[in-house]
C-alpha cells in the first residue's frame, strides 16, 4: 500500500478565525433635536354672536295685508278659541286627581292647630284676619242687662301659614270703653283696625302705633254697631241694631273718622207680622255688601227679613228736623221665620248670598232673584255665623253648637260634607264666629260662649280650586 509522505505536513491554525473588533459605546448615536414649548399649541378661534346673515339688514315684505283676509282669520280663530275654553271648562277630567305617590300621602283631614283660651266670663262677639293673614283680631262681649261695666279687650294674635298661633299668647291687646260687638281690618292697610262697641262707639286702630285709639267716632245713638263695612279705601259703614246707618269718612292724613251721612232704616218698609217687638226699631242683626255694587248693603233683621239698602240715596226721611236722615231702604225680602245671624257674600261670585238663622237653616240665595232661596240646608241646631271660603268657590262654613259645619253647595249632598268639632267629647257649646283666613283659606277660625278661640288648617281639596268649579257657581 501506498503512502504519500509529503502530503503530511503541519499545518499552523489559527484561534481566531475573524479579526477582533472593537466596539465603543457614545452616550448619543443621532443628532439632539431642540425642543420648544410654546404658550399656545393650537390655532386661534374668534367666534361671532351671528355666523349666518349680516345683521342690521331690514327685510321688507313686498306684498300689502290683506285686512279683509286678516280679519276673517281673526273671527274665525276666535270662534275656535272659545270652542276650546269652554270645552276645558265644562271636562271633568281633573276633578279627583289621582296622586302617584299613593292616597296616603294625600291630607284630607282637618286638623285642629291651636287653642287659646281667650278670657273666661266673656263671649268672643267677632273675629277678623288682616289683610295678609298675619294677625287675627279677638273682640269680647259679655251679658248686658244694663249699662256695660266690663272691662274688654281686643286681643291681637299673631298666626304663621300653618294655623300655630305664636307662643299661644297675645301679642298685642288694647283696651276698650266697653264690649265689643264688631272688628273689621281695613281693605288696604293691614296695620289698620276698626272695632264697634255695644255702646255704639267706633273705634280705629293702628297696630303700629301703640296701644291707644287713634280716632272715636261717636254720635248720641247707643245702639250697639252689629256690623262694620270699609266699602272703600276711605268710607266706613256703620250698622247699628236700632236701623241707624253712618257713613263715616277716613281723613288718612290726620287718621280720623269723619261723620258724613246717617241713613235711617224705617219700621214702616217692613211688613206688620215681620216687624220687631221693640217699637219703632226694624232690629238690625247683621250686614254685608256686594263688591260689584259697594253703594248697597244687605241688611238682615231679627224678624227674618233681607233689606238691600242704597247708601248714596238722597230721599229724606219724614221728621228728622236736627240731624238729616236719609231713606235707604229698596226692597225687602223674607228669608227666615226666625231671627237672622248673619249674611255673607261669596267672594268669587259676588251675586251669591249665605244667609244663618235660629230656625236652624242655612240659605243661598241669589241676588238676580232673592225672593225665593237657590238652596236651603236643615241642621239640628241654630246656626250663629257663616263666611264662604276665599278660594274654593261652593264651600262654606258654619258655626253651630259644638261644631263648625262646612257645606259643599256644588255636590248634591243636603247635609254637610265635614262637621268640624272643637272636642273629642259631646260638649254642646255654642260657636259664634266662624272666619277663614282672607289671604288663602287653607286656615279656619273659630270663637265659642265661652271665650275659647280654635284655629284648624284646612286640606288641599277644601282650600283650592279649579276652573270647572268657578265656571259651575258662575
Amino acid at each position: 500500500m501506498f503512502v504519500d509522505c509529503a502530503a503530511v505536513v503541519g499545518v499552523d491554525l489559527p484561534s481566531v478565525w475573524k479579526a477582533e473588533l472593537e466596539l465603543v459605546d457614545s452616550e448619543a448615536q443621532t443628532d439632539v433635536c431642540k425642543v420648544a414649548t410654546q404658550g399656545t399649541q393650537a390655532f386661534e378661534q374668534n367666534n361671532t354672536e351671528v355666523q349666518t346673515e349680516q345683521t342690521g339688514v331690514e327685510m321688507k315684505s313686498t306684498e300689502e295685508p290683506n285686512i279683509e283676509d286678516l280679519a276673517r282669520f281673526v273671527k274665525q280663530a276666535a270662534i275656535l278659541i272659545e270652542d276650546e275654553l269652554d270645552a276645558i271648562a265644562s271636562s271633568r277630567a281633573f276633578d279627583n286627581p289621582i296622586s302617584l305617590e299613593g292616597d296616603e300621602d294625600e291630607v284630607k283631614d282637618i286638623c285642629l292647630v291651636s287653642t287659646v283660651e281667650v278670657m273666661d266670663g266673656l263671649k268672643i262677639s267677632d273675629i277678623e284676619w288682616n289683610r295678609s293673614g298675619s294677625n287675627i283680631f279677638v273682640g269680647l262681649e259679655g251679658n248686658h242687662t244694663d249699662w256695660c261695666n266690663h272691662l274688654p279687650h281686643l286681643n291681637v294674635y299673631r298666626v304663621d301659614r300653618q294655623g300655630k298661633i305664636r307662643d299661644g299668647k297675645i301679642q298685642q291687646k288694647f283696651n276698650l270703653p266697653s264690649c265689643i260687638t264688631q272688628v273689621a281690618s281695613h281693605c288696604t292697610d293691614s296695620q289698620l283696625l276698626t272695632a264697634g262697641t255695644v255702646t255704639g262707639e267706633i273705634l280705629l286702630f293702628k297696630l303700629d302705633r301703640g296701644e291707644n285709639e287713634l280716632s272715636i267716632g261717636q254720635v248720641e245713638s247707643h245702639a250697639p254697631v252689629v256690623s262694620l263695612l270699609w266699602l272703600s279705601r276711605v268710607k266706613l259703614l256703620a250698622c247699628h241694631s236700632n236701623g241707624l246707618l253712618r257713613l263715616w269718612t277716613l281723613d288718612t292724613k290726620k287718621m280720623l273718622l269723619n261723620l258724613s251721612k246717617t241713613l235711617r232704616i224705617s219700621a214702616e218698609h217692613m211688613p206688620k207680622n215681620f216687624r220687631s217687638l221693640r217699637s219703632g226699631e226694624v232690629g238690625l242683626t247683621h250686614a254685608a255688601f256686594s263688591q260689584d255694587d259697594p253703594e248697597t248693603a244687605l241688611l238682615v233683621t231679627e224678624s227674618g227679613l233681607l233689606m238691600l239698602a242704597d247708601t248714596e240715596t238722597e230721599m229724606m226721611c219724614e221728621g228728622s228736623n236736627e240731624e238729616p236722615h236719609y231713606d235707604p231702604v229698596v226692597a225687602v225680602y223674607p228669608l227666615h221665620s226666625a231671627p237672622i245671624t248673619s249674611i255673607a257674600v261669596n267672594s268669587i261670585e259676588c251675586s251669591l248670598v249665605a244667609t244663618t238663622g235660629e230656625d236652624k237653616v242655612l240659605n243661598i240665595i241669589s241676588l238676580g232673584e232673592p225672593n225665593s232661596p237657590v238652596m236651603s240646608y236643615q241642621t239640628d241646631w241654630p246656626l250663629h255665623y257663616c263666611d264662604w271660603s276665599p278660594t274654593k268657590p261652593g264651600v262654606i262654613a258654619v258655626s253651630s253648637v259644638g261644631a263648625v259645619l262646612v257645606f259643599d253647595i256644588l255636590q248634591n249632598a243636603m247635609t254637610p260634607i265635614h262637621r268640624i268639632r272643637t272636642s273629642q267629647r259631646e260638649i254642646k257649646v255654642p260657636l259664634t264666629v266662624v272666619k277663614f283666613s282672607n289671604d288663602d283659606g287653607t286656615r279656619l277660625v273659630a270663637g265659642d260662649r265661652f271665650g275659647s278661640l280654635y284655629v284648624w288648617k284646612m286640606p288641599a281639596n277644601l282650600a283650592s280650586s279649579n276652573i270647572h268649579n268657578t265656571t259651575v257657581i258662575q
